[in-house]
């Protein structure tokens, strides 16, 4: 975490748990608990985004805010989640050893990429994280804000995020959109329109 990012962000996000914010009723328990995963990546999208407000190096430069646009991969990969223990697949013949790891870590891969997007619904039901980009695959993966703010500061951002997006689009950086994401998409669904020809359908 460099002295730029995510450490208001964090403090922000640990308030928004401390307040229940991913809580659920648990009916066999009859009690409140909380969402230990989307806890987790809500943290973890905290500490790996810029904080607000930034400084004016990072808006002459067009810096994002609490904006997270790197996909599912490296939420996967840092949080560890493809591990396959060698007696899953060690006792095996040679032979077959190797395509069964493979198998194991593809199934790990749809059940991590399942659990995170379920995390991304979660928050977004909570009102703790909006998407303002569609995920266009082989172009982008989405643009994902937290809504760490009261409702003016999170609108101030969301302005100010869009701004930076459309100039991205503008520097053919990103690509424009026919519709907003929701939660469940993700950069392998292939069937968003694309119009290149209309600023409109940006829907920024």
């Amino acid at each position: 975490m460099t002295e730029e990012m995510g450490y208001p962000n964090f403090k922000l996000a640990m308030k928004a748990i401390r307040e229940g914010r991913l809580d659920f009723y648990h009916e066999k328990s009859k009690t409140m608990k909380g969402n230990d995963f989307a806890q987790k990546i809500l943290m973890w999208l905290a500490d790996s985004t810029l904080d607000w407000p930034l400084t004016d190096e990072q808006k002459r430069k067009h810096h994002t805010c609490r904006l997270y646009r790197r996909g599912y991969g490296e939420i996967v990969e840092a949080f560890n989640m493809l591990a396959v223990p060698e007696e899953a697949y060690k006792h095996l013949p040679e032979n077959e050893w190797l395509e069964a790891y493979t198998e194991l870590v593809k199934s790990r891969r749809r059940t991590a990429e399942s659990r995170i997007r379920d995390a991304f619904r979660r928050m977004t039901e909570r009102g703790l994280l909006t998407c303002i980009q569609n995920p266009v695959k082989g172009r982008n993966y989405g643009a994902y804000m937290l809504l760490l703010g009261d409702d003016a500061e999170n609108n101030e951002i969301l302005d100010y995020n869009r701004a930076c997006l459309l100039e991205m689009y503008k520097a053919h950086v990103y690509e424009p959109v026919t519709r907003r994401a929701e939660p469940e998409d993700d950069a392998t669904n292939p069937w968003i329109e694309i119009d290149n020809n209309d600023d409109s359908v940006w829907g920024l």
